[in-house]
């Protein structure tokens, strides 16, 4: 039998209201009771990607799959925990985007062909991007 996937967004347009912990601590948690987790930072200001890596440049991010269809970076941080970092550049993504054919259907392009390695995504999502 397949395994299902469980995608959530962790989203509120405010700031400070505890998307970023709520991600990286239910993934965590989940990762420890031996779930498969991704973790996608969907913010430009990178407080997950910086929390869990400690690096505030990454080579590739969401950015790089989004807008120039790379692959999607996933970085393992532990067992059963990969993260698919964001970068600064995430800022400008709605404008680099605005004038692709489909764009809404991009970023689920891209978890779509994650969905079999992973029991569940967590999304950490400053607003409405996705």
């Amino acid at each position: 039998m397949k395994r299902k996937c469980i995608t959530i967004a962790i989203s509120n347009q405010k700031g400070g209201v505890g998307k970023t912990s709520s991600t990286a601590c239910i993934g965590a948690a989940l990762a420890l009771q031996g779930k498969r987790i991704l973790l996608v930072d969907l913010d430009a200001q990178q407080n997950l990607t910086f929390t869990l890596t400690q690096n505030e440049d990454p080579e590739t991010s969401i950015y790089d799959a989004l807008v120039k269809d790379k692959p999607l970076p996933i970085v393992p941080i532990r067992k059963n925990l990969d993260l698919v970092p964001a970068s600064l550049d995430l800022a400008r993504a709605e404008i680099d985007m605005a004038t692709m054919m489909a764009r809404e259907g991009i970023l689920k392009s891209h978890l779509d062909g994650q969905k079999e390695k992973y029991d569940y995504i967590l999304m950490d999502n400053e607003s409405l991007l996705i």
